[in-house]
């Protein structure tokens, strides 16, 4: 009923949707059914404390299972706080509530892919002969966004919200002598932005963040040197 309705606005609005009604229907279907395999078992381990009990029906439910679910509740309880506190030290200050502009997409999808090539940039020295994207499945299937920007990143270190480069990355790598390969890896969140020049290979390895942030998991010449040249550029480490 609610992908229905949701439809129906959908039709009677001016903004333009480039995907069908039916296709969103579908995917919220499939969604609910991979919501009760994957998202319900967190729910439950997060809200469980909180669930309404019944006295009269505890009274047949084996003591130490009502033990065991008090400890494990205390713990996801804890946990839960734990990662309510770290969720705050890493959000945006209420004087600063937006992230970068990022042109071409979301900041997750394109942002944080560029923000890879830019630290590969800054590690790159002499002229770049082939730049080499490697992405985890989800962000393979939308690389018609998330490649004109890391190309950018990576060949001039441009940064998120360079809407000219954006537009025109693909023409001038086409017309250059640039080797550019494409591929889709199995590890989870990886954006892995690898630069070849006449003085050596360069590359870092990251894992998708949102906001434009993300997490280096490895580089060359150096991790440390990636971490510095984050630093530098501004991109959040997450």
């Amino acid at each position: 009923m609610l992908s229905v309705l949701a439809a129906k606005v959908i039709l009677s609005t001016d903004i333009p949707v480039n995907v069908p009604v039916d296709v969103m229907i579908a995917l919220a279907a499939d969604a609910h059914k991979i919501s009760a395999k994957h998202v319900v078992p967190s729910l439950i381990r997060y809200l469980q404390p909180y669930f309404k009990t019944n006295d009269y029906v505890e009274r047949y439910v084996d003591a130490a299972v009502k033990i065991r679910e008090a400890e494990t509740m205390h713990v996801s309880t804890e946990a839960a706080m734990e990662e309510a506190a770290r969720l705050a030290a890493d959000a945006n200050p209420i004087t600063k509530p937006f992230g970068e502009a990022v042109v071409g997409g979301s900041s997750q999808a394109v942002g944080s892919p560029t923000n890879a090539g830019r630290i590969a940039h800054a590690l790159a020295h002499g002229e770049i002969r082939s730049v080499k994207i490697e992405l985890y499945p989800e962000l393979f299937a939308r690389r018609g966004i998330n490649v004109p920007g890391i190309l950018m990143g990576a060949v001039y270190g441009a940064g998120t919200d360079d809407y000219v480069m954006y537009e025109n990355i693909m023409d001038k790598v086409l017309t250059s002598n640039l080797k550019v390969e494409v591929l889709e890896i199995d590890t989870p969140q990886t954006q892995r932005v690898t630069i070849e020049t006449d003085e050596g290979i360069f590359m870092v390895d990251t894992s998708n963040r949102g906001g434009g942030r993300l997490k280096i998991n490895d580089a060359l010449p150096s991790l440390q040197a990636a971490k510095e040249a984050a630093i530098l550029l501004r991109i959040v480490e997450a």
